[in-house]
């Protein structure tokens, strides 16, 4: 019976395509052991080896973690259509904190085009999304981020510039010493009302959410540079709604 032939780690690591240093890690986290040594401990590693190899190659080349490949590999209750399907749901997870992160670098991008494209205004807006990550949850986030996108850039646009007019106006009735039960800013508090349930959806859970944000949290913090007392106005003239 021929002896199969035993590779050298140099040798192994040029047949297979991957580094000497790979090999090393795989041994020393148990997923590669070579099956035998010289008698001055070189590593020499048999077509077993090789093929065990050749197996973990191909699952890290699908994405597959170490542990996920260590997992298929030895734990014979994992089928291969377990391990796809854990490896599926993983990477719709994946998808989904991408598809986040890419939500919120547009919106820093935006924030900085209409605005001061400075540093300061970057961390200021940083430090909104984090403060916004924080009262959300994930399924929240993702329902408004959905919301954003059925309604499209221009509508959105459009809201935004509803809002800065909307708060110009109360800004002027504030300052004109208007009482905010008067019959044009209660006009106003209700138009508020129904821009924020149009963000909401009417969701209960994202309005309680979004009530918690701005209870818990200076107005000026969530909207750097607006001013508190125009926010103060506006609650009262929604309070007074009959």
């Amino acid at each position: 019976m021929t002896r199969p032939t035993l590779l050298k780690v140099g040798e192994l690591a040029q047949l297979a395509s991957v580094s000497v240093r790979t090999l090393h890690h795989y041994e020393a986290i148990g997923l590669l052991v070579p099956s035998a040594r010289t008698q001055s401990s070189h590593r020499l590693y048999a077509r077993s080896d090789v093929e065990r190899l050749t197996r973990i190659t191909a699952l890290t080349g699908l994405g597959f973690s170490l542990d996920q490949v260590r997992t298929a590999l030895d734990d014979e209750s994992w089928t291969p259509s377990r391990l796809v399907e854990a490896h599926l749901e993983r990477s719709k997870e994946l998808l989904e904190e991408q598809t986040a992160l890419c939500a919120r670098l547009e919106h820093l991008r935006d924030v900085l085009r209409a605005g001061r494209d400075e540093i300061e205004t970057l961390f200021e807006t940083m430090e909104v999304l984090k403060m916004v990550e924080k009262y959300y949850t994930k399924d929240q986030l993702s329902q408004l981020e959905q919301r954003r996108q059925a309604l499209g850039d221009d509508a959105i646009k459009a809201v935004e510039q509803e809002w800065m007019d909307l708060f110009a106006k109360v800004k002027a009735h504030m300052d004109a010493g208007t009482s905010p039960d008067a019959p044009e800013v209660q006009a106003l508090a209700r138009r508020s009302q129904e821009l924020i349930r149009m963000f909401t959806g009417g969701d209960p859970g994202i309005e309680q959410s979004l009530s918690r944000m701005y209870t818990e949290n200076p107005v000026d913090k969530i909207h750097p540079g607006f001013d508190p007392a125009i926010f103060e106005y506006m609650q009262r003239a929604v309070a007074s709604l009959a």
